[in-house]
């Protein structure tokens, strides 16, 4: 199937594996990185970054304006030239220039800050009438015999659940509910104003400020390097926009006055079986105008210039997300974009070994952003994610997250940030920072992450099975529907049992195609699905009823879940694609091409696992993309076993094609290495600036896993030994065991490569003619050990140092401090 239009460019799909274009993907497949302008602009400042851009192996990044007046109070940011002045779209074009000379690429970001929309609130400025308005609520303390009047902008009162009115006698003591209309007004205390974006004109308003001004200054954007539109989390007032417009189209639709309702659409009133299909409604009605005025918009604008149109939304990661991210439907808004995506900046997904994520375990949302791009014909769904991990998180960390999200069809990988300034507070802010200092080993991870991106995006991702997300009943109910319950509860099952699967809503079954439905099928763009399982939903809309009757009768299979049953059970008659044995964590994901079946596995536990796979008679290849490696495993019986390490992705390739692949490391004895010396390499210092420093102290002996690095010690350090290699010997491994960091081996001087997350297993050359060798082990830890106890922010007040820095000095202090703790051992074959 061929991508339509505005996907293309930027968005590399294949349908068959290319052992070369597997081990060096093109920059199509390469990470997006954000680079924040967050300082002064200058030419030899913009030529500094990009070279270090350019060493660190990254070929594709966005710029994140950060002006003066998107948040002063609370994030600092004094970005000159100013944003969307001369000076500014001058700096802008050169940036271009310059990245386009050295092969890179861009997306264009649409604001100054976040949430787009506004233009960092020149919107506003230009047209007041945009203003939000929205509903609140204000509890106020009523009198016996006092007489209820009303200020201004009171739109409705409510005294024991009945409506009341200016002129009405309190019969006792209590309470009334005032449902205001608020108004926000410009400047606000911590950030630019934002418009109402579902008005009339405020989209094209945007467009106009930002948008066309881009296009003014720089020309053709495809032809300047630029691949696509991001747009950042816009989002309507919340609970819903309350405009005069609104209140019409509320009488006009469902023939009722908005105020009578206030209750119920805001949730402070539990509703009846008729006004939960009205709010119901309404939320559709939201949508739709969030959809037409908005996103559809944007995505018209990007595409009649050769670009594709990516984002994400708020609150994409909340089981609620629809009603609480400001979208009134999130999957049909997902499904408005070329290339949709979800963010995971603040931990949302993390390894499971005893650290603070945000969630006590991990979720499954990334599939709201494949499933939405399968089921309009895309092959490609984006992740934004690390901005406020904090200075601390690992590439093990990373792996981990980003590995979670490809798992469930996230195969364009957005990391935040690179600082374009980085003096004095603007070292804090959103961290990590991905720079040379902070993290020296980039160019490996990257190169990694496309390796990933390329097996991501080949063939045609499998997904027969679709799960039902009940989103209405989490309109009608809230957060606390039952339904919602069980549809978390069924995708986790779906996952332990290693079943791949998407998520559909009430809108896609509404709207799925008639000619598939007689075939048992509900199909949509890329998406094909012959098993819906089906919550007990509450609210399930006539014409989605009608189409599963019809799916059910032409040979399609429905799965309806119990409401307070263990969902195995009912899922039990889903066989997975592929038996996997063994372990518990192992995860699956399957993508199908033109000359074989790409199977891959995720180990999402804790801890290193022995995985059995029933393979039969068909043995496939072990594609690594930690290493680049094509193995060729020994299979016993028809069974596989693989070692996968806690955060890994495997990858089995069942083919008739002959790859040049190597044989399995098997394995004779092994020997302990011991007697390393210590010594500190280079230093990561936060003063005035961040900069790493040679470090010129003596060695020490020591047995690895003695200590790590000292708790205030970020940087690298060298551990040392000598090893003889017995004669005879055909192969030979060093496994580092336990490590903190990035790990790079040398071989009397000689780099062996770069493990960033465990196996640290490096090739060790066999040469007969020389027995004594020297194995030099440089480990480097990430910053977070330095910014836990640097000094050079206690001179900044909490404010300058931006609003998520406190959350960041949480994480650093359960970072991991950095060292070689394990035996590491000489592993032999001969």
């Amino acid at each position: 199937m061929s991508e339509p239009q505005g996907r293309n460019k930027g968005f590399k799909t294949e349908n068959a594996f290319d052992e070369k274009r597997f081990l060096f993907p093109s920059s199509d497949y390469a990470p997006i990185y954000t680079w924040m302008w967050n300082s002064r602009v200058t030419r030899d400042q913009t030529d500094r970054r990009l070279a270090e851009m350019e060493r660190l192996g990254i070929k594709r990044f966005y710029i994140l304006p950060m002006p003066k007046s998107f948040r002063p109070t609370s994030f600092p940011t004094p970005l000159e030239p100013d944003y969307l002045s001369d000076g500014y779209f001058d700096a802008y074009r050169y940036a271009l220039t310059e990245a386009k000379k050295r092969g890179m690429t861009a997306w264009l970001y649409d604001e100054g800050g976040w949430p787009s929309g506004g233009a960092c609130g020149q919107v506003m400025l230009t047209d007041p009438s945009l203003v939000q308005e929205r509903i609140e609520v204000r509890e106020r303390e009523v009198s016996k015999g006092q007489t209820y009047e009303a200020s201004e902008e009171v739109e409705a009162a409510y005294y024991n659940g009945e409506r009341i009115h200016r002129g009405f006698a309190f019969p006792r003591d209590g309470a009334v509910d005032e449902y205001i209309r608020v108004r926000t007004s410009f400047p606000h205390v911590n950030s630019a104003d934002l418009p109402d974006v579902t008005k009339q004109g405020a989209t094209d308003l945007f467009l106009k400020l930002t948008h066309e001004k881009y296009a003014a200054a720089i020309g053709d954007l495809a032809e300047s390097g630029v691949t696509a539109l991001f747009t950042d989390e816009p989002t309507a007032p919340r609970p819903f926009p309350y405009p005069d417009e609104i209140k019409r189209l509320f009488r006009r639709e469902f023939g009722r006055e908005i105020e009578d309702l206030l209750p119920v659409l805001v949730g402070r009133e539990k509703p009846t079986a008729e006004t939960a299909k009205i709010k119901i409604g309404f939320y559709r009605l939201l949508s739709r105008l969030f959809c037409e005025r908005v996103l559809e918009k944007q995505k018209s604008w990007a595409n009649e210039r050769g670009l594709a149109f990516v984002g994400h939304l708020d609150k994409d990661d909340e089981i609620n997300a629809s009603v609480t991210g400001g979208n009134f439907g999130i999957l049909r808004a997902l499904r408005s974009f070329d290339v949709p995506g979800v963010d995971a900046i603040r931990r949302q997904i993390f390894p499971p070994k005893g650290k603070r994520g945000l969630y006590g375990e991990n979720k499954f949302f990334p599939r709201y952003a494949s499933s939405a791009a399968a089921q309009t014909g895309g092959r490609h769904a984006l992740s934004e994610s690390f901005a406020v991990y904090g200075a601390g998180v690992s590439y093990d960390e990373m792996r981990y997250a980003l590995n979670h999200q490809a798992m469930r069809g996230v195969n364009v990988y957005n990391l935040m940030v690179i600082p374009y300034g980085e003096k004095g507070y603007e070292q804090a802010g959103l961290l990590p920072h991905f720079t040379e200092d902070a993290y020296p080993d980039l160019a490996a991870f990257n190169l990694y992450l496309s390796r990933l991106a390329y097996l991501f995006s080949l063939g045609e991702r499998r997904a027969d099975v679709a799960l039902y997300y009940p989103i209405e009943d989490g309109i009608a109910e809230g957060r606390d529907a039952p339904s919602l319950s069980v549809y978390e509860r069924a995708g986790r099952e779906l996952e332990r049992k290693g079943i791949p699967f998407d998520v559909i809503d009430d809108d896609l079954l509404r709207t799925a195609n008639r000619d598939s439905l007689e075939k048992g099928v509900i199909a949509a763009g890329r998406a094909a699905y012959t098993t819906i399982l089906l919550p007990p939903v509450k609210y399930l809309s006539d014409e989605a009823l009608m189409a599963l009757k019809e799916f059910e009768r032409t040979g399609g299979k429905v799965i309806s879940l119990p409401q307070n049953a263990d969902c195995a059970n009912a899922l039990a008659s889903i066989e997975p694609p592929l038996p996997i044995q063994g372990a518990e964590g192992i995860t699956y994901a399957e993508s199908v091409t033109a000359d074989g079946t790409l199977s891959f596995l995720m180990n999402e536990g804790g801890d290193a696992q022995l995985v059995t796979v029933k393979v039969g008679d068909k043995t496939p290849y072990l594609i690594l993309p930690s290493t680049g490696k094509i193995l060729s495993p020994a299979a016993k019986e028809g069974i596989v076993e693989i070692e996968i390490a806690s955060g890994e992705i495997v990858c089995l390739y069942f083919t008739e094609r002959k790859l040049n692949a190597e044989e399995p490391f098997v394995e004779s004895e092994s020997l302990d290495l011991s007697n390393f010396t210590y010594r500190p390499e280079t230093r990561l210092r936060i003063g005035e600036t961040t900069e790493r420093i040679p470090v010129n102290e003596k060695g020490e002996t020591l047995r690895a896993g003695e200590s790590g690095f000292p708790e205030d010690y970020s940087g690298s350090v060298l551990y040392e030994t000598n090893v003889s290699i017995p004669v005879g010997t055909k192969r030979a491994l060093i496994d580092l065991g336990k490590v903190e960091g990035s790990a790079e081996a040398f071989l009397d001087g000689l780099s062996l490569g770069i493990r960033l997350a465990p196996p640290y297993l490096f090739d060790l050359p066999v040469d007969e003619g020389k027995k004594r060798k020297t194995i030099t082990i440089r480990i480097t830890n990430t910053a977070a050990n330095e910014y836990a106890h640097t000094t050079a922010f206690d001179a900044f007040r909490p404010w300058q140092l931006g609003g998520y820095y406190a959350e960041e000095t949480r994480f650093h202090q359960d970072s991991e401090r950095g060292g070689l703790y394990g035996t590491v051992k000489l592993r032999l074959s001969r």
